[in-house]
């Protein structure tokens, strides 16, 4: 009986129509892409009136010991971003000044990571390579294993979502740089993200900002955000790996 079962689910199956092949996506006109293009050359002339000739973007809106250097980093990668090339005016005195910047805090390591990775300058890969030592070993640890980054390298702390989506960001960008990040450590990050879920009650299937706990979905309310960071960490850390799941069809890239 069990058998004939099988059989009669497994014709029920083949015989079901195959779905059809999704619609590209609609392509953007001509009138879209020529606002998105002054839009972007908007935020492009915005940031060079902004930037300072000595302090560059610095004391513009953080100015903690913990963020210095920040700040120019989000301004540079924004300017390499959208095109600017790295001996540009503005370009190439922030990363000067990047250059000169102590490793003092996890977002301003994991941003200036990016924005050298980003550079592409030869000068900067033993800096990069540097960064991303500085990075796996700023990482707050239980019984050998990372449990996420905080602000600074302090034993300790309370690792948080978005200090660790920073570290995990700024180790990504030295790995397509050409940096060494143990394969160890991508194992662990994965391990982190994947048990930071929260696995019951009202907030289940959230990421939280706070993961004091090291698993378990961590403290506190869901968040949205710290969700849509949770969800790449996966993804980032199994294309750290090697091992991203995602299987793009060749044809359409």
């Amino acid at each position: 009986m069990l058998r004939s079962t099988l059989l009669v689910a497994v014709a029920a199956l083949v015989a079901l129509p195959r779905p059809a092949a999704a619609a590209p996506p609609p392509r953007p006109d001509d009138d879209q892409v020529v606002k998105v293009n002054r839009a972007i050359d908007r935020g492009v002339q915005y940031l060079r009136q902004t930037r300072k000739a000595n302090t560059h973007w610095e004391g513009f809106w953080l100015n903690a010991l913990s963020f210095d250097g920040g700040v120019t980093a989000l301004g540079t990668l924004a300017l390499l971003n959208c095109g600017v090339p790295a001996d540009d005016r503005d370009v190439k005195p922030a990363l000067d000044y990047l250059r000169q910047r102590p490793l003092t805090g996890t977002y301003v390591v994991g941003l200036t990571t990016m924005v050298f990775a980003e550079a592409r300058q030869p000068e900067d890969r033993p800096r990069i390579q540097k960064n991303v030592d500085w990075l796996i070993q700023a990482a707050e640890k239980r019984n050998g294993k990372i449990v996420g980054w905080t602000y600074q390298s302090r034993e300790g702390a309370s690792p948080d979502g978005s200090n660790t989506q920073y570290a995990l960001l700024g180790l990504y960008a030295g790995k397509q740089a050409g940096a060494t990040v143990p394969a160890e450590a991508w194992k662990q990050i994965r391990d982190l993200y994947a048990t930071g879920i929260v696995p019951d009650g009202p907030d289940a299937g959230y990421w939280v900002y706070d993961q004091r706990t090291g698993g378990a979905g961590g403290v506190g309310a869901g968040s949205f955000t710290m969700t849509v960071a949770g969800v790449c960490g996966l993804l980032i850390a199994d294309m750290g790996l090697d091992d991203n799941p995602q299987r793009l069809d060749p044809a359409t890239g």
